[in-house]
């Protein structure tokens, strides 16, 4: 099987998830030290300078070697905000959908990082964890469906996003609910310990499970969902009965 090519941008991705910048920062304080010595040579007579002047360009080397080629926390959210453009619920003026529109346009949102065996994990300097994969979802209510439209970001090949689009109707939903199941994910050596939020959507054809921001608000979304069912039920009943 021959090899796959990776180009720099992609290996300087890889690296920022699987490298360790510790020497680049042990560097940057060994650098600050030694300038303090050098600064404050006086007060530490003669081998305050001597240890500044030696520890300033190992510092300075160690920084540059641990630094080299690392990628910014924000260029990934840039990076996301790019392959996510265009991403649109445009059925309004689609014929196919006239009569499934609700007089009341109803949209949910969703987002967040996949969390499983076989992404890469990196912990940001405000503790929270990224991962080399992200997930936007937007949920359009309809009278007999919902329209899901979903894009999977991989922050590692852009090759690999894609887009998809399920319409399961309220006829085939089983259930709808938020889990939050805590799961242990290896990676590079090393145990995360994680929490993921999804938004479960389990059907007659498959479990459909959507990223989603942990908090109170997203636990009322099942709720917005079985109240729309509830009122197709009840039209579809209404209609069976006449």
């Amino acid at each position: 099987m021959k090899k796959r090519k990776i180009d720099h941008h992609t290996q300087n991705r890889i690296d920022y998830f699987k490298k360790s910048y510790a020497v680049g920062i042990i560097g940057g304080l060994i650098l600050a030290i030694g300038c303090v010595l050098l600064w404050l040579g006086g007060a530490f007579g003669f081998l305050g300078y001597i240890l500044g002047a030696l520890l300033i360009p190992v510092g300075f080397v160690m920084f540059i070697v641990g630094s080299a080629k690392r990628i910014p926390d924000d260029y990934f959210e840039t990076l996301i905000t790019n392959q996510m453009a265009g991403l649109d619920i445009e059925i309004d003026t689609d014929k196919s959908y006239h009569l499934k529109l609700l007089d009341e346009k109803k949209e949910i949102l969703l987002e967040g990082y996949r969390m499983h065996e076989g992404v890469m994990l990196k912990r940001l300097n405000n503790g929270e964890l990224r991962t080399s994969e992200y997930s936007r979802t937007k949920i359009r209510l309809l009278r007999d469906r919902l329209y899901i439209l979903n894009r999977e970001v991989s922050l590692i090949y852009d090759e690999k996003t894609v887009t998809n689009i399920y319409e399961p109707t309220y006829d085939k939903i089983i259930s709808v609910e938020v889990e939050r199941e805590e799961k242990e994910i290896t990676f590079n050596g090393n145990k995360f310990f994680v929490r993921p939020c999804l938004l479960v959507i389990t059907t007659t054809d498959g479990v459909i499970s959507l990223p989603c921001v942990n908090a109170v608000t997203t636990d009322k979304l099942p709720r917005m969902i079985q109240k729309q069912m509830e009122a197709y039920f009840e039209e579809k009943a209404t209609k069976s009965a006449k």
